[in-house]
């Protein structure tokens, strides 16, 4: 990705001095960031299709190549392979990755398939592109699954502090992981979750969305290939607490069909948590 600013590039800096650090000492943060969507909030997703002409290198294209395919029990599975003889001298290049535009969205999420054949060393990771309210990058909100000598497990990236945060959420090894980031407007934060289960928090500096994913995998020198299914992009919809809130078109902003269904749901609910079927009414 090129860089069009001195924020992101100071963001850069931080992850890149940070990631040799993985191999020998471990990871910098070790407890994770509080902050979750709020109760009653949701995120309205849509799902994403792998499609290769969609996507662009990032840094470096997969050395092992990169297919669209079925693969345990799931089809159109995009599969990243990594060539370790093709390692490049150049740390900055050993990141090796796609992305694709997002904008206009506030959430993003894909299944990570964890594999337990993986060798002693892996770094398969999703990057969000953080972006203001002029669209220029501000962040970039970061989750992945790490393998190596001293921690094995989920990290995120902490943009306050430049440091990885080790979370204490056990992968499923053998099979698919949901991973997700999301823009919390009210915490003006990015949360990630991990099968739905909130894990921390990255401050957003800025941010009012995101305006691309970025899949990436590190080349340690060995072979492996990273499987990614169902990547999928969202709004996040805030529940009212108030018929006030559905007023003066503020239905549209919280993603009701109208500003009657914001009223009903407000009258019925009273902004409580509610489940997938209501959430269908809201559209």
């Amino acid at each position: 990705m090129q860089i069009t600013n001195k924020k992101a590039s100071s963001i850069w800096r931080g992850i890149l001095a940070a990631v040799p650090v993985l191999a020998a000492v471990g990871l910098v943060v070790t407890q994770p960031l509080a902050g979750a969507v709020a109760a009653g909030d949701t995120v309205n997703y849509t799902p994403v299709p792998f499609v290769l002409s969609q996507w662009t290198t990032d840094r470096t294209a997969p050395s092992g190549g990169l297919t669209v395919g079925d693969f345990a029990g799931r089809t159109g599975v995009l599969a990243m392979g990594i060539d370790g003889a093709k390692q490049t001298t150049n740390t900055w290049y050993r990141y090796e990755g796609v992305q694709r535009s997002i904008t206009g969205s506030t959430a993003v999420k894909a299944s990570l398939y964890v594999d337990s054949a993986w060798p002693s060393q892996v770094n398969a990771g999703m990057w969000g592109v953080g972006a203001d309210s002029t669209g220029a990058v501000s962040a970039y909100p970061i989750i992945a699954y790490v393998k190596g000598a001293s921690y094995t497990g989920w990290r995120t990236f902490n943009d306050n502090t430049g440091g990885w945060v080790n979370l204490p959420r056990a992968p499923h090894h053998n099979g698919w992981n949901t991973v997700a980031i999301t823009y919390n407007t009210a915490t003006t934060a990015f949360d990630f979750t991990v099968d739905g289960v909130n894990v921390g928090s990255s401050y957003a500096t800025g941010s009012v969305g995101l305006s691309a994913v970025i899949l990436d995998n590190y080349n340690f020198g060995a072979n492996y290939t990273v499987h990614w299914s169902d990547l999928a992009t969202g709004v996040l919809v805030t529940a009212p607490t108030s018929k006030a809130q559905c007023k003066d078109n503020g239905w549209q902003a919280l993603g009701f069909r109208n500003q009657g269904a914001c009223v009903s749901y407000a009258n019925h609910h009273n902004g409580v948590s509610h489940d997938d079927a209501v959430v269908a009414d809201k559209r």
